[in-house]
């Protein structure tokens, strides 16, 4: 899993480096809410989104991972409480069921 991510990550960052090269003097305007940008560099738009996005997916998958480990933690807590359950289960003494009819 590890080098699926590292080999689409290479081909994103490669994929965006021909196409900010290619679009190297490119200038654009750029407006975030209220405020207003003039003759931004293309890459450098380019550059910011990419970053934004890779910010915005590690902290999904940060709180994705705490969830996960959170149930973990609990059902890891609850085995162990079963698991003891049964150990004192299997400690009980048995006791022998006489038969009626002599025997």
């Amino acid at each position: 899993m590890g080098f699926l991510v590292v080999l689409l990550s290479s081909v994103a960052i490669l994929l965006l480096t021909i196409l900010g090269i290619q679009n190297g003097n490119t200038t654009t305007d750029v407006v975030l809410f209220t405020k207003s940008f003039k003759d931004v560099p293309l890459t450098l738009v380019m550059i910011e989104a990419f970053a934004i996005g890779i910010i915005v997916a590690v902290i999904i998958a940060g709180i994705n991972e705490i969830r996960i480990r959170q149930k973990i933690w609990e059902l890891e807590k609850k085995n162990k409480e079963l698991s003891e359950e049964v150990k004192a289960l299997r400690n009980l003494p048995l006791n022998e069921v006489k038969k009626e009819g002599g025997e």
